[in-house]
């Protein structure tokens, strides 16, 4: 079974697998790192079943605009619960042709299942405005990641190299978040990008 089939069939259960392993809380722990003002244009890339942007709505304004990206439409309707005014769109992030758009960007968990993590990055700094801010959840190494590598066939990153990406993608790395608690602190972290304001995709 690919990887999309095993994801897809996984939605009905992905919100409470979250919640059990303690991802909610841990997006929450990033949000607070975010820009206090409110966000014009916010998406979510790789929303999954809405977590990441629940967590952020909570701590912050609801965005005048809000999209939720992600190749599965099982996920997106379960996203949609949460946040039905929020419009979703089922394609691969990087078929997405908006430059310099959105000045807030939430990313769990993808860029770790690219085949290429980063032109992957590149390509969520080149939709991010300048001055815009990424916040962005990636696996860590740690030795349970070797048993989610058996389903999920995923990579992991060093602080080092999610900065090395970063940089090379033309972002600032504003903050590394460890997460506190549970499974999030072992298999997770969490970076704050800023697109600098005078950068413009090429």
């Amino acid at each position: 079974m690919e990887l999309h089939e095993r994801y897809t069939l996984a939605a009905p259960r992905w919100r409470g697998m979250l919640e059990t392993h303690g991802f909610p809380a841990a997006y929450s722990h990033l949000a607070k790192h975010a820009p206090m003002d409110r966000a014009r244009h916010l998406i979510d890339v790789g929303a999954g079943s809405g977590a990441f942007s629940k967590a952020y709505c909570e701590l912050r304004q609801n965005p005048l605009e809000h999209i939720l990206l992600d190749q599965s439409q099982a996920m997106l309707d379960q996203a949609a619960s949460d946040h039905p005014r929020a419009k979703t769109i089922c394609q691969d992030f990087q078929a997405l042709e908006q430059d310099n758009h959105y000045d807030m960007v939430l990313c769990a968990h993808v860029i770790e299942h690219c085949p290429g993590p980063i032109e992957a990055l590149g390509h969520i700094a080149r939709i991010t405005a300048p001055g815009g801010c990424i916040l962005l959840a990636v696996s860590k190494p740690h030795l349970c990641q070797f048993f989610i590598w058996l389903k999920w066939r995923h990579r992991w990153f060093s602080e080092s190299k999610i900065k090395d990406i970063g940089a090379n993608a033309g972002l600032v790395h504003c903050a590394t978040v460890p997460f506190p608690l549970g499974v999030p602190a072992r298999v997770s972290q969490g970076y704050v990008f800023q697109k600098p304001k005078g950068s413009l995709a090429c």
